[in-house]
């Protein structure tokens, strides 16, 4: 009963001792894991939210630039040369809709097809000119683009103060 005892006790006692130390060691590798996941998670987030600042802003210069250098509300050959040229170099921008005072388009580039019949210009003119909302961020879905499109839009006022309309910067 001794030798026996003992040698199943030692066996029984080193199994259980080995098995402790394995799960020890896989619930620090699951901590040190599960830390790596969230720092990695983290840095991902931060990185977007950076990213997708700097695009919104590039595009709300853009829109203020172009608003800026219309002349009477009128979108000159130049000024649309120079916005077209940056939406072609830059890869985050996809379009730009000018919409006139009274409703109109009056010009327009991009490389997606735009819903115009569902574009709700009376409502983009009225969060200018009504409620002077400055810069407009708004879903891409509201000028019939797909879900991954954002627009930003700035008011176009002559230079008496006049409203003469809205400048919309397209982003992917």
């Amino acid at each position: 009963f001794g030798e026996e005892f003992l040698s199943l006790f030692l066996s029984i006692g080193l199994l259980l001792g080995i098995l402790f130390m394995l799960t020890f060691q896989s619930a620090r590798e699951y901590q040190n894991a599960r830390q790596k996941a969230l720092e990695t998670t983290g840095f991902a987030i931060s990185t977007y939210a950076e990213n997708l600042s700097t695009i919104l802003l590039k595009a709300d210069s853009t829109a203020l630039i172009v608003s800026r250098g219309m002349v009477d509300g009128v979108l000159t050959g130049h000024v649309k040369q120079q916005l077209i040229s940056m939406i072609q170099d830059d890869r985050n921008l996809t379009g730009f809709i000018y919409i006139t005072a009274q409703g109109q388009i009056a010009d327009s580039f991009s490389f997606r097809n735009l819903n115009r019949h569902s574009l709700r210009t009376s409502e983009i003119l009225a969060r200018h000119r009504d409620a002077w909302v400055e810069p407009a961020f708004q879903p891409s879905s509201e000028y019939g683009l797909t879900y991954n499109h954002i627009a930003a839009e700035r008011g176009v006022w002559t230079a008496d103060g006049t409203f003469a309309g809205v400048i919309v910067i397209l982003v992917a």
